[in-house]
């Protein structure tokens, strides 16, 4: 066994108390520990209790080969499951439906930027040199100390997401970490990140084109819905990330045509307020308020984010077509997507109706007519943010204003900077749109044959057409007034 001192500087982690940080899995650690005395929680586990979150995995490592970890345990009756042996890992399925993954020390002899070609180890430094960040590579044996290689405690109080060791190496082995670290800067950063990260990840954009969509969309949409994902994606941004993205290509050709496109950069006002958070901070917060406060639905943040004049329906439609998404995530960016600011009524024609205040109770049953609340809510917040986003682009505000689309009242809301009333103005849209039920046309086809038009093709004709007389006066006429309008048709 090699010899571990495990700490590397003065300002060691704390002892944890793992029966009260963990008290529901203790029973079942205990028994694993009893076998295997060598084990240890490794990776976010020890992150997550000494920053005081809410622990959701828990992961374990051993010294030994995972033939010899699942010889142990089935010696004992415990169910071992071979979950990925090409990666030293086995599942201890515990009582009361509790499993652990248990994986082998490893040290990484050969990459290619997806996979990594491994042999076992006894040495915990080694394996820890593989992991992404210092944060997420200590670990912690069964009495509570922390083994902490490369700073990680230190990072984690001071807010600081960094590479274990050379970033564009530890890139190298694994492109997805360009994603990790945004989303962990997200998390648990505070401030600018890393520069020696970003200098990093700016010169290694190409591998990205190695990852699987799958793999992008499952970072990238942790990182919509996430803490923080403003200051993100202007970080994703400036280090070309979010433009590869969202180009499939390496780089799009200019700075303007990146102002151009993508909103978030579009407003120098944005960059300029991040870069001064520090002495801004109660406006940094109030002016992104509209936006941070969304639902954390990654969709709706990806909706917000490629919606845009500069970027053409096949662009947008190549780039969600990409990330596989299933079919009700496909159906409802679909519907996101639609329009910037409004939602097509079939009944009418397919008449547009804007979803954005104030709007007539009459324009809000016509909207419920077509979708359910939960989407109408959505999309009323990506309107908001959309439009707030548009804050320094007078022209096509004024445009929107004098094509009726935008009340002077909240133009010169927009203009004059006030966050707190525009967004009142929006939750009392919201609230007013939860009051609404949805409405329910009255007629069926029995009405229709039952004042004497005969089965068939004509029964279909007039059930659409005084749907559409109805949708027209905002759902409000009973069945006696479609009926009696119906007759002056026949």
């Amino acid at each position: 066994m090699v010899p571990d001192s495990g700490m590397t500087f003065e300002n060691a982690p704390p002892l944890i108390n793992l029966s009260e940080c963990l008290q529901a899995q203790m029973g079942s650690l205990e028994i694993l520990w009893c076998v295997i005395p060598q084990l240890r929680l490794v990776g976010g586990v020890v992150r997550d209790i000494l920053a005081g979150e809410e622990v959701h995995d828990i992961d374990l490592a051993a010294p030994f080969s995972p033939q010899r970890v699942q010889a142990l345990l089935e010696a004992q009756n415990i169910k071992v499951v071979l979950t990925g042996l090409k990666h030293g890992t086995v599942t201890a399925v515990m009582d009361k439906g509790q499993s652990f993954e248990i994986t082998t020390l490893r040290q990484d002899i050969k990459t290619d930027g997806r996979h990594a070609e491994v042999i076992w180890t006894e040495d915990w430094q080694e394996d820890a040199k593989r992991r992404d960040f210092t944060i997420n590579a200590m670990s912690c044996n069964r009495e509570g100390r922390v083994y902490d290689y490369f700073h990680g405690f230190e990072d984690l109080k001071n807010r600081k997401v960094r590479f274990v060791g050379c970033a564009a190496r530890r890139i190298q082995e694994d492109a997805l970490r360009i994603l990790r670290f945004f989303r962990f800067q997200a998390r648990f950063g505070a401030g600018h990140p890393d520069s020696q990260a970003l200098e990093a990840i700016a010169g290694t954009l190409p591998l990205l084109a190695q990852l699987s969509v799958e793999r992008i969309w499952s970072e990238l949409g942790r990182i919509l819905s996430g803490p923080n994902r403003y200051e993100i994606l202007v970080w994703m941004m400036r280090t070309g990330v979010l433009p590869y993205l969202l180009e499939g290509q390496q780089h799009v050709s200019s700075e303007q045509d990146l102002q151009k496109k993508y909103p978030i950069n579009q407003i120098g006002i944005l960059d300029n307020l991040f870069q001064q958070i520090e002495v801004t901070k109660p406006s940094y917060h109030t002016f992104f308020y509209g936006y941070e406060n969304t639902p954390r639905d990654p969709l709706l943040a990806l909706s917000i984010l490629v919606q845009n004049k500069e970027i053409h329906n096949k662009e947008r439609e190549r780039f969600t077509r990409s990330l596989h998404l299933s079919g009700a995530e496909e159906k409802k960016l679909a519907f996101l997507q639609q329009d910037q600011f409004g939602i097509f009524i079939k009944g009418l024609g397919g008449r547009l109706v804007h979803v954005i205040p104030p709007l007539s109770s009459y324009s809000i049953a016509q909207l419920l007519s077509e979708v359910e609340h939960g989407p109408l809510f959505l999309f009323s917040w990506k309107v908001q943010s959309s439009l707030f986003l548009l804050r320094d682009d007078k022209a096509h505000l004024r445009a929107l204003e004098k094509e009726g689309i935008l009340s002077p009242e909240l133009l010169e809301v927009i203009f004059s900077g006030q966050c707190d009333y525009y967004n009142f103005l929006w939750e009392k849209l919201r609230i007013q749109i939860g009051e609404t039920l949805r409405p329910q046309f009255p007629l069926r086809g029995r009405d229709l044959m039952a004042i004497g038009l005969q089965a068939g093709r004509n029964i279909g004709f007039y059930l659409a057409r005084i749907r559409a007389w109805w949708l027209a006066h905002g759902c409000q006429p009973g069945k006696n007034d479609c009926l009696e309008e119906l007759r002056k048709w026949l």
